[in-house]
């Protein structure tokens, strides 16, 4: 008896305002899908540029720098540097040799915070436990030689990081492109655990082989260079450049939670092009920094489909005298701002700029 009075109820309420309901329905769907085009629409204004270059030495006449990735957390900047300051390729005989000018340096993260007169400082730094700076194998990269010109170890936990993220958990996911792989390290930057391409040709038995065997193709030195996070389970993380003879990159969706690949797209970039960073934009979209055509261009990518192109947004030449010898190695987004970063390659290289700095925008 009560049931069937209930069930009247709700029917005699549905007669009564069955065209309010679903007119509250159109509104509400409207509404979501005007929200999701408008989340699409990006309006960048550069507003400041944050010069970061009072910096201690990390070995002897080389300051600290090589800046490769910045993420964004509760009000601060976080910066993760490189392998360490090297030369470019050089030959002894027909060897390949780099010069590792602090063989010892171990990639680190630096801590900043925003001053009140609108400067920024940094305020701590990290350095991540349980790796190397040299390359893993002169195949992978290069033979490493030290400053001195004396032949040095590869080592099997060498790691070239180049972008990363700090989850929900505090976890740092980090990836590097010597294999290339991906870093799973504690709050204290100590190393728990790494995951590299089915089928290495460089073996460590601390490394989980479980990422696409496919990615054992990429350009000598142009792995893994960008990641984004989508704030729960999933990042996102790319090639440097397309793979060899090949005219796609990889973006590869990493499960945080199973540590499994959960897809692996195609992403169109010729084979000079160079992404550099990455982050979430929203639920399906990618801003990406990248170096195309000789020009620094902040493009859009929308994860839909195997195969992906990207829009530009935004090309970045003449901003802050941003040119060719300019190398823009990271992005991130917070509170309405976007920061991208140059790498400064310690300021050892006779092309690249000699400066770190961030540039500001506003995001619309």
């Amino acid at each position: 008896m009560i049931i069937n009075t209930m069930e009247e109820k709700i029917r005699e309420f549905w007669n009564n305002y069955k065209k309010q309901i679903i007119l509250i329905a159109v509104i509400v769907f409207v509404l979501i899908k005007t929200q999701a085009m408008l989340s699409d629409k990006i309006n960048l204004t550069p507003e400041k540029v944050y010069e970061i270059n009072t910096l201690p030495n990390v070995c002897e006449n080389v300051k600290a720098g090589g800046f490769s990735d910045l993420f964004y957390k509760d009000g601060k900047l976080y910066i993760i540097t490189d392998r360490g300051p090297n030369s470019d390729v050089k030959f002894i005989g027909e060897k390949e040799v780099r010069i590792f000018y602090c063989p010892n340096l171990v990639p680190t993260v630096y801590e900043t915070e925003f001053k009140e007169n609108g400067g920024i400082k940094v305020t701590g730094k990290t350095k991540l436990s349980g790796v190397s700076g040299l390359p893993i194998d002169e195949n992978n990269d290069c033979f490493p030689i030290g400053p001195n010109g004396s032949l040095l170890s590869p080592q099997l936990s060498g790691a070239d990081t180049e972008a990363f993220i700090i989850d929900k958990k505090g976890t740092y996911w980090i990836a590097e492109e010597y294999y290339p792989s991906i870093i799973k390290a504690d709050k204290s930057l100590k190393v728990e655990k790494r995951f590299a391409p089915k089928g290495s040709n460089v073996l460590n038995s601390k490394i989980t082989y479980n990422l696409p065997e496919e990615l054992n193709g990429i350009q000598k030195n142009r792995g893994f260079e960008a990641m984004a996070y989508d704030g729960k389970n999933h990042i996102y993380v790319f090639t440097q450049s397309a793979l060899k003879g090949d005219t796609y990159g990889r973006i590869v969706k990493f499960n945080t939670n199973t540590e499994k690949v959960d897809r692996i797209y195609k992403y169109e970039i010729d084979t000079d092009s160079k992404v550099s960073g990455a982050v979430m934009l929203n639920r399906n979209t990618i801003l990406t920094v990248e170096f195309r055509n000789g020009i620094h261009q902040i493009r859009k990518v929308k994860l839909k489909g195997s195969k992906i192109k990207s829009q530009e947004v935004y090309p970045l030449t003449g901003l802050n005298n941003i040119d060719s010898n300019t190398k823009i190695e990271g992005i991130a987004l917070g509170k309405k701002k976007l920061y991208i970063l140059n790498d400064n390659d310690y300021a050892l290289s006779e092309t690249n700029r000699p400066d770190n700095f961030i540039i500001e925008f506003t995001l619309k």
